[in-house]
Formats: C-alpha cells, sequence, structure tokens
C-alpha cells in the first residue's frame, strides 16, 4: 500500500512506501473484530507466562500482526519497516497511532492468558503521556516548550554538535515511558499505582525507536541524566510494597545479601528538571558522571541515598586544576594540549594513564569549567587564535576556552574571515 504526501520546501509529490500495511485496522481495531481475531491468531500455549508485550510479539506472528518484515538482530528481533530497525513495542504503539490508548482492551480480547497486573491501566496512562510529551518536544516545528528541554532533546538540523547525544537520549526517556506499560503482568511495584518499574538496559533495548544505534554505556550515562533531572530515582524503601521490596535484595553465592539498584520510579517527564542537567553539563553520553561531581550539585546525603551504584570519578584536586586552568585563560588562544591536561591530572591524582583520561573528559563535561577539547584543525575552523601556538603535531589535541569572551573573539574572527564556525555558535548558545 503507499501514500502520496507532500514535503515541505518541495512543490514535487513524492511517494513513500506505508511503515506498517495493518495501521489501518489497528487504528480501528473495535470496528475490526473479524479482521483483528485473525492478525492476532495464536496457540495460547505461545503467550503462556509471556509477562510482556515484547515477549508476546516474540513468541508469536509479529509479522503478520504489524504488516512489516521482522528480523532477528543481534539478541532481539527487530521490526523492520523502509529505513530503519525498530523494537518491536514501539513498532506496535506507532502502527496504533492515537489507538493505542485502548491497548489495555486489545490485549483483554485477543491475549486473554495474559493476566494484565493491577496497576496496568495506570502505567499505561503514565506511560503515553510521557510519551505524547516527549514526541512534542522532539519535533523542532515546536518552540513552546521550555528552552532546557529543547536544547537537550530538540535536534536542530544536521550542523547540531549534540545531534546524536540527543537522538539517544530522548529515545531512552521516551523507551522509559514505553517500558511503564510493556511489562503486563505482575505485581505492583511501588506504593504510587503504574510509576513503579523494574529496569535494565535489555528492558529499554526492548523500548528503544533505534536499539542498535547506542552502546551500553550510553544507555547508561542516559539514565543517570533523567535520574538526576528527577524523571525517574532509585524507589526508596518507603516507596516500594512488598513485591518490590523483594526485588531490591538478590543473593550472591554464599547466601548473601546484596542490594539490588534496579526499581525506579518513573515521574512526569514535563515536571522533571531538566534545567539543572542542562545548566550544569555538556551532553555527552560517552561520558559518565561520577559521585564526587554529583555530590557537589546535589549533596553527599541525596547522592548516597539516590545514586549508590555510582563510583567515585574525577577527584576534587583535578576539578580545581581545571578550573583554574580555565579561569587563567583570558582570549581565544587554547589552554594547553589535552596531552598536558591528562599528564598533570595522572600526576594530581596518581591514576593510570587511561583514568587520568577519563577524568579530563569528566572535567570538561561540568559547564563550569568553561573548555572543551578540538582538534587543532577543528580549532581554526570554529575562530581560535593559534597564530602563536607552537603545533607539534598536525594530530595533536587542545584543550580550548568556550566562556562568553572567548566564544565571542572566535566569532569576530570567523566574521572577518568570512567562515561560518558552526560549533562556537551553539556553544555561545547552549
Amino acid at each position: 500500500m503507499q501514500i502520496e504526501i507532500w514535503t515541505s520546501g518541495n512543490a514535487k509529490r513524492r511517494k513513500y512506501k506505508m511503515k506498517y500495511n495493518t495501521q489501518g485496522l489497528l487504528r480501528d481495531w473495535q470496528h475490526n473484530k473479524p479482521a483483528m481475531q485473525e492478525l492476532a491468531r495464536h496457540a495460547a500455549s505461545k503467550t503462556a507466562q509471556k509477562p510482556t508485550i515484547t515477549a508476546i510479539l516474540t513468541a508469536t506472528n509479529a509479522e503478520r500482526l504489524l504488516g512489516c518484515k521482522v528480523q532477528k538482530i543481534g539478541k532481539q528481533k527487530l521490526a523492520t519497516p523502509p529505513r530503519q530497525a525498530i523494537a518491536l513495542l514501539p513498532s506496535l504503539v506507532e502502527a496504533m497511532g492515537d489507538n493505542v490508548a485502548s491497548l489495555h482492551q486489545l490485549l483483554s480480547a485477543y491475549y486473554s492468558n495474559v493476566v494484565q497486573r493491577e496497576d496496568y491501566v495506570a502505567a499505561l496512562k503514565l506511560g503515553l503521556t510521557n510519551m505524547v510529551a516527549i514526541d512534542f518536544l522532539t519535533d523542532r516545528h515546536h518552540k513552546t516548550t521550555p528552552a532546557s528541554q529543547r536544547k537537550l532533546f530538540q535536534v536542530m538540523g544536521r550542523d547540531d554538535i549534540y545531534r546524536n547525544d540527543k537522538r539517544i537520549l530522548s529515545d531512552v526517556a521516551r523507551a522509559v515511558s514505553l517500558a511503564l506499560f510493556n511489562r503486563v503482568s505482575g505485581k505492583q511495584l511501588t506504593t504510587v499505582a503504574g510509576t513503579g518499574l523494574y529496569l535494565t538496559r535489555d528492558i529499554i533495548r526492548d523500548c528503544m525507536q533505534r536499539p542498535t544505534e547506542a552502546t551500553d554505556e550510553q544507555l547508561s550515562n542516559a539514565l543517570v541524566l533523567m535520574r538526576i533531572a528527577g524523571y525517574i530515582h532509585l524507589a526508596q524503601n518507603n516507596e516500594l510494597t512488598d513485591a518490590g521490596k523483594k526485588l531490591v535484595i538478590v543473593h550472591d553465592k554464599q547466601g548473601k545479601e546484596i542490594a539490588n539498584h534496579r526499581v525506579y520510579v518513573v515521574s512526569d517527564f514535563g515536571k522533571a528538571n531538566w534545567q539543572m542537567v542542562q545548566k550544569n553539563f555538556a551532553l555527552n553520553l560517552n561520558i559518565r558522571l561520577g559521585h564526587t561531581v554529583l555530590g557537589q550539585l546535589l549533596g553527599r546525603d541525596v547522592v548516597s541515598a539516590y545514586f549508590p551504584d555510582l563510583s567515585g570519578g574525577v577527584t576534587r584536586p583535578v576539578i580545581g586544576f581545571m578550573l583554574s586552568r580555565a579561569c587563567d585563560s583570558a582570549d581565544n588562544t587554547p589552554i594547553m594540549t589535552l596531552a598536558v591536561a591528562r599528564d598533570t591530572t595522572q600526576s594530581i591524582a596518581d591514576v593510570s594513564p587511561s583514568a587520568a583520561a577519563k577524568y579530563v573528559d569528566q572535567c570538561l563535561v561540568l559547564k563550569s569549567v568553561q573548555a572543551t577539547k578540538m582538534s587543532i584543525k577543528e580549532a581554526r575552523e570554529n575562530g581560535y587564535n593559534l597564530d602563536e601556538w607552537q603545533i607539534n603535531s598536525p594530530a595533536e589535541k587542545l584543550i580550548v576556552p568556550t566562556n562568553t569572551d572567548a566564544l565571542m573573539m572566535c566569532i569576530e574572527r570567523l566574521k572577518r574571515a568570512n567562515i561560518k564556525g558552526v560549533k562556537v555558535h551553539q556553544l555561545l548558545n547552549d
């Protein structure tokens, strides 16, 4: 089946294949029950003891239900409509459109042996509310959302220096909302109905639109930013039901109790404090924030209660060194080479070269440091003054200042040379 659309800014009519051949039926399944019965046809044994929608779709004929090809890529079965591979649950949500609000009814009608948990409808309501908010925010035509949210989630074009990080952060945030209602069966985990979520990287990937495009490290770091903002938080003991309390303690081979930091409370996406993230950190999902940095921002007691799973990270003396060197920079010349920063950090913290490199990266994520790293070529293209800088190697990386004065000097230098300088303009607006 094909549909014709008009693309903005293009007077030529183009044709695209519909992603899901069954989406017309799924968006009005209530009035197409015989056809829906055929789409959802399966042996009851296939869905017995399947707690999630992902597990149900994996065990049954997802190709027939969705009307698109399904392939196994790595560990996952993914829907592969034109141009991308999508996890099965977000594919179903997309195919159903606004009618996804009736998902609990569809499950009752055609997968009746899958018993819905007590707070499933509440979870579906919160999950869809957050999903709609995220979808609205990530559409760059919408400018009415807070600037702090747009700067974290809204890709401004191909030149956006945070493009990949924003796409992953948005996908993970949306996956959290879908994960709320992916788990159909089981017990209510938190005292507030619909908010409890047992969270792992695999559970997130089952709910992502682009599960193959993010590394495990990027997923984990995205979740840390969401915890800082308060979109999700580690469930505290007084927030857990008896079922939830059973999940937060596991036993090792010797029978010793170990805390399992996996049960979270999901809040309203729009009410999270995204400004705290945007004002304090440059968006880089390849860098893990440590216990020390969060302690300075949130306080030790908060970090101990809500981030017990995070380890130390960069130390205060290293942060102090990077801050002092950045503050000494009075113009738009480089602060130092990346090699000098790493060697000095290794000496201050008495750590390995690889740990020193991570410490420097963690410092550069802090907006208070007001510096970033660039190649020599990139620094020149963005207006930094290298006229008197001794270049030892063309491959050398530099630490350059990102304070307002330095960036304005770069922009003036670029104007005189009639060069665009994409990165410095975005750093200034960030």
